[in-house]
């Protein structure tokens, strides 16, 4: 932390007009079009591996394809085996990893289940939700990122959501609390619609996909509540999301299905045809193509690019305006709650935030350790919590390190 030092003069600083918003959309690695890559590996996962039931053959089949295909794209891939069962089965989880250059403990988690039920390819649940994952690894590879990025396929999803569990159950609370965000994904190939849900307590990973989809002309929804048991937004405790969300990690669930009909409890997916997923003559790759390939393809399209881009947005390096949105977050905890400590900081961040845009390094740097000068005065003046001090700070100092990379 910095020591005490004599304050800027920062309340001379005269905000310039027409601040230029750096930032672009994330750009694929791949030269391939959005879906393409994960329709491959969907294809792969149904045609030639087929079923993958926990503790079979079929699920190791796959798990070695997945961990060759995380390796071939460069990411320190690790399999995590676990026993469930009475009869002492074994599955495994495989997670790739990428190391983020400025904070490695601050991660996120994007994560499909694998397997299958019995007597099924498994093309919507869940190759179409692996595909997608395996899609947005490769976009993502190639590109530096400030925060840790994990992709896991879990297994034994549909005998009780046991690599997700065993996952969590093997986390540390320091990872717990740095964990950003956890998004699943699940059957998505063949529901009438696409939905992204949230959190039952935070929906902010479900509104930033919302967002994503709106700026690209993406029709995807959220559960509109009709159910009581399902509140507006938010969805059940049936897939890999839900040990994190009991972990208190925000969570954005993406699935294809129709939360209008049948029980209104989205296990329906089509007014056509009910459910695909779990039915062996309709999860299969012949029954699909014959019957739901054009809103195959187009979903799968969707994701991979909404996912592409949350990640980016996700892992986006540290800014001025991050930070500004830090602080109304913790003025809206009650851990900033004296308006003139936030008018400073706000002012100070917004000349920051102009620097930036003009590419000013040495500027950014000094104006951004008198931040943190104010931070110290404000605490040592109880104007701010010890924790809005903490997160503050280690924003600060976050930002000050990307800058002088």
């Amino acid at each position: 932390m910095y020591g005490k030092r004599i304050i800027y003069a920062f309340m001379s600083i005269i905000v310039l007009l027409g601040i230029v918003a750096q930032g672009s959309p994330a750009q694929g690695q791949s030269e391939q079009a959005y879906g393409d890559i994960a329709l491959d590996h969907i294809s792969h996962l149904a045609d030639e591996i087929g079923e993958r039931v926990a503790g079979t053959s079929g699920e190791e089949q796959a798990r070695d394809y997945l961990y060759q295909t995380f390796k071939d794209l460069g990411y320190d891939v690790e399999v995590q085996p676990f026993i469930f069962g009475s009869n002492g089965q074994e599955s495994s989880n495989v997670i790739a990893t990428k190391e983020g250059y400025l904070d490695t403990e601050k991660q996120i988690i994007i994560g499909a289940h694998y397997d299958s039920v019995r007597n099924v390819e498994g093309v919507d649940d869940n190759a179409s939700g692996v595909g997608v994952m395996l899609e947005a690894a490769e976009r993502a590879a190639a590109a530096d990122s400030p925060y840790t990025i994990h992709f896991i396929a879990f297994g034994a999803e549909e005998v009780g959501l046991r690599g997700s569990h065993y996952y969590v159950s093997e986390m540390t609370d320091i990872e717990i609390e740095s964990t950003m965000a956890m998004i699943n994904l699940d059957s998505l190939a063949a529901g009438d619609y696409m939905y992204v849900h949230g959190g039952i307590a935070d929906g902010s990973i479900r509104e930033m996909a919302l967002d994503i989809s709106d700026n690209l002309g993406i029709d995807l929804q959220i559960n509109p509540g009709l159910n009581p048991n399902y509140p507006e937004g938010t969805t059940g405790s049936w897939s890999d999301h839900a040990a994190f969300e009991n972990a208190g990690i925000p969570i954005g669930y993406f699935e294809s299905t129709n939360w209008e009909i049948g029980a209104l409890d989205g296990y329906t997916q089509t007014e056509e045809f009910g459910s695909i997923w779990h039915n062996p003559a309709r999860d299969n790759m012949a029954f699909i193509r014959e019957n739901l390939a054009e809103r195959m393809d187009s979903h799968i399209k969707n994701y991979a690019q909404i996912l592409t881009e949350l990640v980016h947005e996700l892992v986006a390096p540290p800014s001025a305006e991050g930070i500004r949105t830090a602080i109304e977050e913790l003025e809206a905890e009650g851990e900033i709650d004296n308006a003139e400590a936030i008018r400073v900081l706000q002012i100070h961040l917004i000349a920051v935030g102009q620097y930036e845009n003009q590419g000013e390094v040495e500027k950014v740097i000094r104006h951004m350790g008198g931040f943190q000068v104010l931070l110290d005065h404000q605490k040592d003046q109880g104007m701010i919590s010890e924790e809005a001090y903490e997160q503050l700070s280690h924003e600060s100092d976050l930002l000050i390190q990307e800058w002088e990379r």
